[in-house]
């Protein structure tokens, strides 16, 4: 709290500074030679910061400060299906496999997992539960990418092309369950009706969706995070406020209609505090992608095809 309120402070103090100074002063300029005076010093201002944030970048956040601190590396990225099944920018359909991308032969029936890296990171849990999942699971996802046919993004503009994909394997491999997830609070301020269309387009194709809301995020790496709070206990749990307005699930929910809707954050928090380690093991590998111990707790907890008999 004295962290947020100092930076909240300096955050005003900077906003005045530049205000009273930079801003006012500009608004009036004429070719004096005091005005072209300001003028120099705001560009050297400039490049003195731009100078600062690129020695921040080259130095990689200047580790020094932490020299006692080593960043683990927790790789899901082999059962993630990188470049196959799951694609970091420029998704491409036509490199997708179906062999290659069916994480589980748990039965006849066939689901689509389909989202970005926020629905990949369940593959590491349900490869883990395959004994427990009745289905044939296949994974299509692409990093940025949510499962909305409609969405457009210009950092990603094959994002369109890429989720237009899935309706043509639904279609092609006869796929009747389809399970969609994403990093939902990214599309909050761009709205997702999209998500209404996408679903209702599915169930007119007679398929049975589900939707996996937000998941718990972190302002951090929970790394740092572990590493400046300190472990309480070896092998105990530690918990810290999630970034998040937990009302995006409810509004999830309240626009899918009919598709079924699972909350993963009454799974994994209480309230606005949410475990990110637990016996010892971090639940998380950066923000908010689950670890491998933490995927295999997701699914048990609240996957919806986990124990879940054929409808």
């Amino acid at each position: 709290l004295i962290q947020s309120l100092a930076m909240l402070i300096g955050m005003v103090a900077l906003a005045y500074v530049s205000w009273r100074y930079i801003e006012q002063p500009f608004r009036k300029i004429d070719p004096s030679p005091q005005s072209r005076k300001l003028i120099y010093m705001g560009l050297i201002g400039i490049i003195l910061a731009s100078s600062a944030g690129a020695v921040g970048i080259l130095s990689k956040g200047f580790p020094s400060r932490f020299s006692d601190f080593k960043y683990e590396k927790i790789d899901t990225g082999k059962v993630f299906g990188f470049g196959t099944c799951f694609f970091e920018s420029n998704p491409d359909k036509n490199k997708w496999d179906y062999h290659k991308c069916t994480l589980i032969q748990g039965g006849k029936d066939k689901a689509l997992l389909w989202g970005d890296s926020f629905a990949s990171h369940y593959v590491p849990g349900i490869i883990q539960n395959q004994l427990s999942i009745p289905y044939t699971v296949i994974q299509y996802t692409s990093a940025g990418c949510p499962p909305i046919l409609s969405y457009y993004s210009f950092a990603n503009k094959a994002c369109t092309t890429f989720n237009a994909g899935a309706l043509e394997i639904i279609k092609e491999h006869n796929i009747k369950t389809v399970v969609m997830s994403a990093r939902w609070s990214n599309l909050r301020t761009r709205g997702l009706d999209g998500l209404k269309d996408t679903i209702n387009i599915l169930k007119e194709m007679g398929v049975t969706v589900y939707v996996i809301g937000q998941s718990p995020e972190f302002s951090i790496d929970v790394q740092i995070l572990s590493y400046q709070k300190g472990s309480k206990e070896q092998n105990g749990t530690d918990s810290w406020t999630m970034h998040i307005n937990p009302e995006i699930n409810q509004h999830l929910q309240s626009i899918i209609g009919d598709a079924y809707f699972t909350n993963p954050l009454l799974y994994t928090c209480e309230d606005l505090d949410c475990p990110y380690r637990e016996k010892g093991n971090l639940l998380y590998k950066d923000y908010g992608h689950f670890s491998d111990f933490g995927s295999d707790k997701a699914v048990k907890a609240y996957f919806p095809l986990y124990n879940n008999p054929h409808k």
